[in-house]
C-alpha cells in the first residue's frame, strides 16, 4: 500500500502494518504542500512530540493503544481541516 496522504500513514499504523517508530518517522517526513505548510507544520510538530513522549515515557506493550490515541487526534484534526487531507 502506498502512503501518500495523512489519513493513509494513520491507518497503515491503526492496520499494524508498521510500528510506532516506523509511524513516527513517516509523519516527520511527510511533504506538506507549500502553500500550507506554515499552517499545519506545528500540528505535525506536536504530534511528532507527543510520539517522541509516547516512545521514552511508555511501556513498550503500550506503544499501539497510544498510538491509536494520537491517530484519533490526527483524524479529529483532519475532520476540520480538509485541505490536508488526500
Amino acid at each position: 500500500m502506498k502512503y501518500s496522504s495523512i489519513e493513509d500513514i494513520c491507518g497503515g499504523f491503526v492496520n499494524k502494518d508498521f510500528d510506532i517508530f516506523e509511524f513516527q518517522s513517516r509523519l516527520q517526513t511527510f511533504m506538506l504542500p507549500d502553500e500550507v505548510y506554515h499552517v499545519y507544520s506545528d500540528f505535525l510538530t506536536s504530534i511528532d512530540d507527543e510520539l517522541e513522549d509516547i516512545i521514552y515515557s511508555s511501556q513498550s506493550q503500550d506503544y499501539y493503544e497510544n498510538g491509536v490515541k494520537i491517530v484519533n487526534i490526527v483524524k479529529d484534526y483532519l475532520s476540520v481541516h480538509s485541505d490536508l487531507r488526500d
